[in-house]
């Protein structure tokens, strides 16, 4: 069994910017793998946070998840199991604002509600912290209130259920 990563830092699912947008890269650089079976998608922080920049344009909530059942629908067509990672905090950082924390906030409920996928992986819950948990856990955070640790990367990890990757 391998993994590969084709993730991209700073990419979005919508919108073009660090890299092609997940919407027009996901066959070429997921499903079209040799042998995948699953796939772990975590995506929508930087949709969020570089919409509300100045003379960008605002993505909604709806957006956001009809982008990602598209995501869902490509990959059961060509028989892929999806794993959904919900959005990570990020207050503290420049992303952060009431309105994006109520996007972030009805993104996961969507995610954590989805039915027709192997499974959630909840990365949210995973780096937040108890007390305030819409920040990070500052053990799990890298300084920037936006990107994990090394000790958040590994939290990821372990947040994965291995079983939910069996074929």
């Amino acid at each position: 069994h391998h993994v590969i990563n084709v993730g991209i830092g700073g990419n979005r699912l919508l919108t073009d910017g660090i890299g092609q947008k997940a919407l027009d890269r996901f066959d070429r650089d997921v499903l079209s793998q040799s042998g995948v079976t699953h796939t772990i998608i975590l995506i929508g922080t930087n949709d969020i946070g570089l919409s509300s920049l100045p003379g960008a344009a605002p993505v909604t909530v709806d957006q956001l998840t009809a982008g990602m059942q598209r995501l869902i629908d490509n990959a059961r067509v060509h028989g892929v199991k999806v794993l959904l990672g919900t959005v990570t905090p990020f207050k503290g950082s420049g992303y952060w604002s009431d309105e994006n924390e109520a996007t972030r906030q009805a993104l996961n409920r969507w995610i954590r509600g989805r039915q027709s996928i192997q499974g959630v992986v909840d990365f949210d819950v995973a780096l937040r912290d108890r007390k305030n948990p819409i920040m990070f856990n500052p053990k799990f955070d890298s300084g920037d209130h936006l990107h994990p640790s090394d000790a958040g990367y590994a939290a990821m990890a372990e947040a994965v259920d291995v079983r939910e990757l069996q074929p």
